[in-house]
Protein backbone atom coordinates (compact mmCIF):
# COMPACT_ATOMS: atom_id res chain seq x y z
CA UNK A 1 0.00 0.00 0.00
CA UNK A 2 1.71 3.05 -1.32
CA UNK A 3 0.99 6.03 1.66
CA UNK A 4 2.80 9.58 3.13
CA UNK A 5 2.52 11.95 5.49
CA UNK A 6 0.88 14.73 3.91
CA UNK A 7 -0.76 17.77 4.61
CA UNK A 8 -4.44 17.90 5.65
CA UNK A 9 -4.48 13.68 5.92
CA UNK A 10 -3.64 11.98 9.12
CA UNK A 11 -0.68 10.16 9.54
CA UNK A 12 0.55 7.26 9.49
CA UNK A 13 0.58 7.31 13.63
CA UNK A 14 -2.96 8.41 13.77
CA UNK A 15 -3.89 5.00 12.70
CA UNK A 16 -2.27 3.09 14.80
CA UNK A 17 -2.34 5.13 17.62
CA UNK A 18 -6.04 6.32 17.81
CA UNK A 19 -8.17 3.82 14.82
CA UNK A 20 -6.48 0.79 15.80
CA UNK A 21 -7.29 0.89 19.26
CA UNK A 22 -10.67 1.38 19.00
CA UNK A 23 -11.40 -0.39 15.71
CA UNK A 24 -10.12 -3.25 18.08
CA UNK A 25 -13.06 -2.70 20.69
CA UNK A 26 -15.04 -3.50 17.80
CA UNK A 27 -13.54 -6.99 17.46
CA UNK A 28 -11.12 -5.77 14.20
CA UNK A 29 -7.39 -6.14 15.40
CA UNK A 30 -5.33 -4.41 12.79
CA UNK A 31 -1.70 -4.93 12.96
CA UNK A 32 0.34 -1.69 10.83
CA UNK A 33 3.91 -1.50 9.86
CA UNK A 34 5.80 1.38 7.72
CA UNK A 35 7.68 -0.45 5.68
CA UNK A 36 9.30 2.71 3.96
CA UNK A 37 8.48 6.30 4.98
CA UNK A 38 6.96 8.64 2.42
CA UNK A 39 6.58 12.79 2.76
CA UNK A 40 5.39 15.26 0.85
CA UNK A 41 5.96 16.44 -2.04
CA UNK A 42 7.77 13.09 -3.01
CA UNK A 43 5.61 10.72 -1.35
CA UNK A 44 6.42 6.56 -2.17
CA UNK A 45 5.92 5.33 1.43
CA UNK A 46 4.92 2.06 2.02
CA UNK A 47 3.08 0.18 4.92
CA UNK A 48 2.04 -3.37 5.61
CA UNK A 49 -1.23 -3.83 7.18
CA UNK A 50 -3.30 -7.06 8.27
CA UNK A 51 -6.46 -7.52 10.47
CA UNK A 52 -8.10 -10.39 11.84
CA UNK A 53 -11.96 -10.01 13.71
CA UNK A 54 -12.85 -11.80 16.16
CA UNK A 55 -16.51 -12.79 15.45
CA UNK A 56 -18.20 -12.93 12.21
CA UNK A 57 -19.60 -9.57 12.85
CA UNK A 58 -18.10 -6.27 14.35
CA UNK A 59 -19.33 -5.35 17.81
CA UNK A 60 -21.32 -1.81 18.10
CA UNK A 61 -19.22 0.22 19.79
CA UNK A 62 -20.12 3.41 22.47
CA UNK A 63 -18.10 6.91 22.45
CA UNK A 64 -20.20 9.16 24.25
CA UNK A 65 -18.55 10.85 27.30
CA UNK A 66 -15.07 12.26 26.81
CA UNK A 67 -14.39 11.55 30.13
CA UNK A 68 -10.78 13.30 31.88
CA UNK A 69 -7.38 12.81 30.41
CA UNK A 70 -4.88 9.51 32.24
CA UNK A 71 -2.41 10.03 29.32
CA UNK A 72 -0.98 11.48 26.14
CA UNK A 73 0.88 8.96 23.49
CA UNK A 74 2.34 10.58 20.78
CA UNK A 75 5.43 10.36 18.21
CA UNK A 76 7.81 12.89 16.01
CA UNK A 77 8.42 11.34 12.56
CA UNK A 78 10.83 13.47 10.33
CA UNK A 79 12.17 12.89 7.09
CA UNK A 80 15.94 12.57 6.10
CA UNK A 81 18.32 15.10 6.91
CA UNK A 82 17.00 16.49 9.88
CA UNK A 83 19.12 17.95 12.40
CA UNK A 84 18.43 15.03 15.44
CA UNK A 85 19.62 18.21 17.74
CA UNK A 86 16.39 20.37 16.61
CA UNK A 87 14.26 17.48 16.39
CA UNK A 88 14.95 16.51 20.08
CA UNK A 89 14.36 20.20 20.91
CA UNK A 90 10.93 20.12 19.71
CA UNK A 91 10.88 16.79 21.61
CA UNK A 92 11.55 18.41 25.23
CA UNK A 93 9.19 21.29 24.19
CA UNK A 94 6.28 19.25 23.43
CA UNK A 95 6.53 17.55 26.60
CA UNK A 96 6.93 21.02 28.36
CA UNK A 97 4.20 22.34 26.88
CA UNK A 98 1.28 19.80 26.98
CA UNK A 99 0.96 18.95 30.94
CA UNK A 100 0.20 23.22 31.11
CA UNK A 101 -3.23 22.33 29.20
CA UNK A 102 -3.64 18.94 30.81
CA UNK A 103 -5.60 18.07 33.69
CA UNK A 104 -3.92 18.86 37.29
CA UNK A 105 -3.82 15.61 39.04
CA UNK A 106 -1.28 14.10 41.42
CA UNK A 107 0.60 11.87 39.97
CA UNK A 108 0.42 14.03 36.94
CA UNK A 109 -0.89 12.95 33.32
CA UNK A 110 1.94 11.17 31.68
CA UNK A 111 3.28 12.42 28.75
CA UNK A 112 4.87 9.67 26.37
CA UNK A 113 6.55 10.64 22.82
CA UNK A 114 8.52 8.92 20.73
CA UNK A 115 10.67 10.08 18.26
CA UNK A 116 12.32 8.77 14.51
CA UNK A 117 14.57 10.62 12.65
CA UNK A 118 14.12 8.46 9.51
CA UNK A 119 17.79 7.47 7.89
CA UNK A 120 15.99 6.54 4.59
CA UNK A 121 12.41 7.29 3.20
CA UNK A 122 11.45 9.36 0.38
CA UNK A 123 10.67 13.32 1.10
CA UNK A 124 14.33 14.82 0.21
CA UNK A 125 14.02 17.41 -2.22
CA UNK A 126 11.92 19.78 0.23
CA UNK A 127 13.92 21.62 2.66
CA UNK A 128 13.85 21.97 5.55
CA UNK A 129 12.93 17.93 6.23
CA UNK A 130 8.73 17.64 6.71
CA UNK A 131 7.95 16.69 10.75
CA UNK A 132 4.68 14.52 11.73
CA UNK A 133 3.32 15.44 14.76
CA UNK A 134 0.84 12.56 16.46
CA UNK A 135 -0.79 13.25 19.72
CA UNK A 136 -3.55 10.39 21.01
CA UNK A 137 -5.45 11.81 24.48
CA UNK A 138 -6.33 8.41 26.36
CA UNK A 139 -9.18 9.18 28.84
CA UNK A 140 -11.57 7.67 31.67
CA UNK A 141 -14.11 6.55 29.23
CA UNK A 142 -11.71 4.36 27.28
CA UNK A 143 -11.95 7.62 24.48
CA UNK A 144 -8.79 8.36 22.41
CA UNK A 145 -8.57 11.91 20.86
CA UNK A 146 -6.13 12.53 18.25
CA UNK A 147 -4.05 16.07 17.10
CA UNK A 148 -2.23 16.10 14.67
CA UNK A 149 0.23 18.20 12.44
CA UNK A 150 2.86 18.15 9.35
CA UNK A 151 5.51 20.73 10.11
CA UNK A 152 8.74 21.68 9.06
CA UNK A 153 11.95 20.64 11.02
CA UNK A 154 13.59 23.41 12.94
CA UNK A 155 16.64 24.45 11.19
CA UNK A 156 19.49 25.28 13.99
CA UNK A 157 19.29 28.71 13.65
CA UNK A 158 15.61 29.45 14.52
CA UNK A 159 15.03 25.99 16.46
CA UNK A 160 14.47 28.02 19.55
CA UNK A 161 11.52 29.69 17.82
CA UNK A 162 10.32 27.14 15.83
CA UNK A 163 10.03 24.49 18.47
CA UNK A 164 7.90 26.86 21.09
CA UNK A 165 5.52 27.71 18.28
CA UNK A 166 5.19 24.44 17.44
CA UNK A 167 4.49 23.27 21.09
CA UNK A 168 2.21 26.17 21.56
CA UNK A 169 0.30 24.83 18.41
CA UNK A 170 0.01 21.56 19.49
CA UNK A 171 -0.92 22.51 23.51
CA UNK A 172 -3.53 24.44 21.78
CA UNK A 173 -4.94 21.82 19.87
CA UNK A 174 -5.56 19.63 22.97
CA UNK A 175 -6.44 22.22 25.02
CA UNK A 176 -9.65 22.60 22.25
CA UNK A 177 -9.96 19.03 22.54
CA UNK A 178 -10.37 18.80 25.96
CA UNK A 179 -12.42 21.73 26.21
CA UNK A 180 -15.70 20.29 24.48
CA UNK A 181 -17.69 17.65 25.50
CA UNK A 182 -16.67 15.27 22.38
CA UNK A 183 -16.03 12.30 22.64
CA UNK A 184 -13.89 11.40 19.52
CA UNK A 185 -12.27 14.18 17.73
CA UNK A 186 -13.56 15.22 14.42
CA UNK A 187 -11.26 12.91 11.57
CA UNK A 188 -11.86 9.78 14.02
CA UNK A 189 -15.56 10.40 13.96
CA UNK A 190 -15.71 10.58 10.34
CA UNK A 191 -13.46 7.24 10.20
CA UNK A 192 -15.69 5.33 13.02
CA UNK A 193 -18.97 5.80 10.71
CA UNK A 194 -18.60 3.01 7.75
CA UNK A 195 -17.60 0.20 10.70
CA UNK A 196 -20.56 1.59 12.93
CA UNK A 197 -22.37 1.04 9.79
CA UNK A 198 -21.51 -2.78 9.01
CA UNK A 199 -21.23 -3.61 12.84
CA UNK A 200 -23.58 -5.69 14.83
CA UNK A 201 -26.12 -3.46 17.23
CA UNK A 202 -26.01 0.28 17.69
CA UNK A 203 -23.35 2.29 17.91
CA UNK A 204 -23.45 5.71 19.47
CA UNK A 205 -20.63 8.57 19.40
CA UNK A 206 -20.33 12.34 20.50
CA UNK A 207 -19.02 14.26 17.28
CA UNK A 208 -17.84 17.70 17.19
CA UNK A 209 -20.53 20.32 16.34
CA UNK A 210 -20.45 21.09 12.56
CA UNK A 211 -19.49 25.01 13.68
CA UNK A 212 -16.36 23.41 15.22
CA UNK A 213 -15.03 20.91 12.23
CA UNK A 214 -12.43 22.02 9.66
CA UNK A 215 -13.84 19.65 6.73
CA UNK A 216 -17.06 18.31 5.57
CA UNK A 217 -16.00 15.09 5.58
CA UNK A 218 -18.46 13.89 8.70
CA UNK A 219 -21.53 14.68 6.97
CA UNK A 220 -20.14 12.74 3.66
CA UNK A 221 -19.51 10.03 5.51
CA UNK A 222 -22.54 9.75 7.30
CA UNK A 223 -24.65 10.53 3.89
CA UNK A 224 -22.82 7.97 1.97
CA UNK A 225 -22.78 5.39 4.59
CA UNK A 226 -26.65 4.88 4.33
CA UNK A 227 -26.25 4.92 0.91
CA UNK A 228 -23.65 2.31 0.48
CA UNK A 229 -24.92 -0.36 3.16
CA UNK A 230 -28.26 -1.73 2.92
CA UNK A 231 -29.72 -2.16 6.74
CA UNK A 232 -28.25 0.53 8.20
CA UNK A 233 -29.95 3.60 9.86
CA UNK A 234 -27.83 6.85 11.31
CA UNK A 235 -29.59 9.46 13.29
CA UNK A 236 -28.17 12.68 14.22
CA UNK A 237 -29.01 15.03 17.10
CA UNK A 238 -27.68 18.29 17.33
CA UNK A 239 -27.14 19.53 20.90
CA UNK A 240 -25.20 22.18 22.85
CA UNK A 241 -22.36 19.39 23.90
CA UNK A 242 -21.63 18.17 20.35
CA UNK A 243 -23.34 16.08 17.18
CA UNK A 244 -25.03 12.79 19.08
CA UNK A 245 -24.83 10.30 16.34
CA UNK A 246 -26.58 6.72 16.77
CA UNK A 247 -26.10 4.60 14.08
CA UNK A 248 -27.83 0.82 13.75
CA UNK A 249 -25.27 -1.34 12.10
CA UNK A 250 -26.56 -3.64 9.26
CA UNK A 251 -24.35 -6.53 10.91
CA UNK A 252 -22.63 -7.11 7.30
CA UNK A 253 -20.79 -10.20 8.24
CA UNK A 254 -16.98 -10.08 8.15
CA UNK A 255 -15.37 -11.72 4.98
CA UNK A 256 -14.22 -15.31 5.66
CA UNK A 257 -15.80 -15.15 8.92
CA UNK A 258 -19.86 -15.77 7.79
Amino acid sequence: MDFQDVNFSPPSAHFSLVLAPLLKRMGLDVDMRVVRRGFVPVGGGEIRVTATAAAACLAAITLVEQGTATKVVGSIVVAPGADPEAVEALKVALEYELPKVLPQTRPAVPVQITLEVCEDGKGRKKKPPPCAIQLAIHTTSSSILSWNDLSKTPATKDCALHTAKTARRAAKGVATLLGSAAAVDEHTADQLIVWMALATGKSTMLAPLPAEQSSEHLATVLHFAQQMVPGCAIRVNEHADGLFIECEGAGVPVPGRQ
